[in-house]
């Protein structure tokens, strides 16, 4: 009776750790994505900074998203403003055999200044 309780909680704990490393992953790369977008331009081109790094950053990572989305939120966008970058990322699990679990989704946000004494293009 112990063993299998045991194996269950030695799953889940393995579970957790998937889920927390790929929360870092996620996270990081929103960081960079923000940071890329801020730096652009144009609103249009912030977009396109962030799919590029965020896409770059978990592959460097070694990030395993059967699927990912990148959301840029350029509403704030001007000498002053900010840029925010959402990444969802969606893993598998079912390398967990024993837990009904096939994948889990996680995402990470991060937002980014833009320098207040330069010019940009509104969008």
């Amino acid at each position: 009776m112990a063993v299998p309780a045991l194996l269950l909680l030695l799953m889940l704990a393995v579970a957790g750790g998937r889920t927390a490393g790929a929360e870092g992953m996620v996270d990081a790369a929103a960081g960079s994505g923000a940071q890329a977008a801020a730096l652009t331009d144009d609103p249009s081109q912030a977009q396109s900074a962030a799919d590029t790094t965020v896409n770059a950053a978990l592959q460097q990572a070694g990030a395993d998203c059967a699927s990912s989305q990148v959301t840029v939120d350029t509403s704030h966008f001007g000498p002053g403003g900010t840029v925010t970058v959402t990444v969802t990322c969606e893993f598998s699990l079912s390398g967990i055999s024993l837990l009904p679990l096939s994948s889990n989704q996680v995402s990470g946000t991060s937002v980014a200044p833009i320098e207040p004494y330069r010019s940009v293009a509104s969008g």
